[in-house]
């Protein structure tokens, strides 16, 4: 698990703006790729049937959605359909803290059953829809709010990115293993850092800090959604794409 860093003086929260370089987007939505805690995806939705005769579904047509007490369907909501591609991992302990997933579609329920079956109509289909994929609220859209400054110093790990090209709009979002239960809140700034020789990562499959070279920060990104655990961060500049290992660091008063 990271460890808290010793705070520093205000003056160097801040990183030189030489270093930083590109485009602050303001805001992003996600069209192919998202990410889902563990905990919520274990208590998703799932497509369990449909009164279309066929094994494919499509645009417009009808599908049975079972759902879990914790989490139940609402009649009138749009809900996205989506299915596991890969697990995320803390890089520390390796549980297993959350899932990339592909994006498929778009449902809405239009009735609810005391049987915990819902009744709904595809309203967007990016793919054939099966039967099994998972159906639930997963947002698609973030926005860049007021920079918050930070309570506390506090180390996180990139565990799972989504790049540009998975995007729409020119941001990268990167997600983070700390979230509202270690005091992230929306708006929290973190800074990238990375010690080492610039090729080494090249070289190498993980990204290793190397305490013999001093620190440099080459990027900066801001949180835009914050979970228990876990939370959602949009780059802001960077001067290299950010990569799973990566150190970022909100410091206190930033």
């Amino acid at each position: 698990t990271p460890t808290t860093p010793a705070a520093g003086p205000a003056a160097d929260v801040a990183p030189p703006p030489r270093l930083l370089r590109g485009t602050i987007a303001s805001d992003v939505g996600l069209r192919q790729t998202g990410f889902v805690e563990q905990g919520d995806l274990k208590a998703s939705a799932r497509i369990v049937g449909s009164r279309e005769e066929k094994e494919m579904l499509a645009t417009l047509d009808e599908a049975y959605i079972e759902f879990s007490k914790r989490d139940p369907l609402v009649a009138g909501e749009r809900y996205s359909i989506y299915r596991v591609v890969s697990e995320v991992k803390d890089p520390g302990s390796r549980r297993v803290i959350g899932s990339i997933v592909e994006i498929l579609g778009d449902v809405e329920v239009r009735s609810v059953g005391e049987n915990r079956i819902a009744k709904a109509v595809i309203t967007e289909a990016l793919n054939p829809i099966e039967r099994g994929f998972r159906v639930g609220a997963l947002r698609r859209r973030f926005s860049l709010a007021e920079p918050v400054a930070s309570t506390q110093d506090l180390d996180a790990q990139v565990v799972a990115a989504i790049r540009p090209t998975e995007l729409v709009g020119e941001a990268m979002l990167v997600f983070l293993d700390r979230g509202k239960d270690d005091g992230v809140a929306v708006g929290n700034r973190f800074l990238v850092v990375r010690r080492g020789d610039g090729i080494q990562p090249l070289l190498q499959k993980k990204n290793k800090d190397d305490d013999r070279f001093p620190q440099e920060i080459f990027g900066e990104a801001q949180v835009v959604e914050v979970r228990a655990r876990t939370s959602t961060a949009m780059v802001l500049r960077s001067t290299r794409e950010l990569a799973i290992g990566d150190v970022v660091e909100a410091r206190k008063g930033y």
